[in-house]
């Protein structure tokens, strides 16, 4: 799978698409104002006029001025018949990118079109589908999450939910001016994936590229990175590091390899000294982490990430058992 190579087809097909409205609009101009298409014609024979003087002849001057002359008065007629009946640039050419012009750089640098179609390409890939239709802050409901008070923290699930709901709000609406990393961890059922899920929707609403996978998906295609590069997308690869967003969900579901572990370092590394926003899930606790993840993983995460330790009972359980009353 080339995810660059499938996507610059696409354009390319947009491209022709494009190319053929601009031909049916133009003959549907012929056929309405006969004189556009005799300026046309004028200015084609001009242009031809054009490369035949500069091949040979000497003291052009003069007739190059009176050849640019007669185009800008042709052009000035073309434009005040065709604002007569259409709009000014209807037979413009309509690029899908005002950035590119479609050729998918800008100065050799990949441009952002290009970006944001991989970046949307991979989130078909993840898997989505529709979730995140109802898996949303819109449909975020704290009813499901408990008031009572848990003896180790003093905190409840409630009140606890509520700043990680309020941390990720505040993430998303600040992405632009504040730089944050978010790191979500505890026990399975507890609202972590939902509330990965509510930010890369309002992130992508927003029109911010985001790249969501999983710490399995990560750390296999990192592997194939690294023993089968004929099979990997380095354009995947690159994302880990480049995208504006990354979201990696359920840490810890990974096999765990001394080279997976190195790979999962060095994104989340390179992502912090290039001051790229990271959110990370897990269903680890802090031991569990220092248990399985080297020292110096850990210590990125919980000395750089801002920290949410998720606790209570299984919402899913919760919402099962509140349809069962309905």
């Amino acid at each position: 799978m080339n995810i660059y190579k499938d996507i610059m087809q696409d354009i390319e097909m947009e491209k022709a698409k494009a190319q053929n409205e601009q031909d049916m609009r133009k003959q549907q101009v012929y056929a309405s104002i006969p004189r556009i298409q005799e300026i046309d014609q004028q200015i084609s024979d001009i242009g031809i006029k054009f490369a035949r003087l500069a091949l040979g002849a000497k003291d052009i001057d003069r007739e190059i001025e009176q050849l640019k002359s007669e185009i800008f008065a042709l052009k000035e007629e073309r434009q005040t018949l065709l604002k007569a009946r259409y709009s000014a640039n209807y037979l413009e050419l309509q690029n899908i990118c005002s950035q590119c012009q479609d050729i998918g750089h800008v100065n050799g640098i990949r441009c952002r079109c290009i970006k944001s179609r991989i970046i949307n390409k991979y989130l078909q890939i993840s898997g989505f589908g529709n979730v995140l239709e109802y898996e949303n802050f819109d449909h975020f409901d704290l009813r499901y999450f408990s008031e009572e008070k848990d003896i180790a923290t003093g905190i409840s699930p409630r009140e606890q939910m509520q700043g990680a709901f309020k941390a990720a709000m505040d993430f998303v609406y600040n992405f632009d001016v504040k730089y944050t990393n978010l790191l979500f961890y505890g026990g399975a059922g507890l609202g972590k994936t939902f509330l990965c899920h509510c930010i890369a929707k309002d992130t992508i609403d927003r029109g911010i590229p985001v790249l969501y996978t999983t710490a399995n998906r990560l750390a296999k295609n990192m592997e194939n990175a690294r023993f089968n590069k004929e099979e990997h997308d380095p354009t995947e690869l690159e994302l880990y590091y480049t995208s504006p967003l990354l979201i990696i969900d359920d840490l810890g579901t990974e096999f765990s390899t001394i080279v997976t572990q190195s790979e999962i370092f060095d994104v989340i590394n390179n992502r912090l000294m290039g001051k790229r926003a990271t959110v990370i899930s897990t269903n680890f606790s802090y031991k569990d982490m220092q248990d399985v993840y080297s020292e110096r993983i850990v210590s990125r995460l919980f000395g750089e990430y801002k920290t949410f330790k998720f606790i209570g009972n299984d919402i899913r359980i919760a919402k099962k058992a509140k349809v069962l009353e309905l």
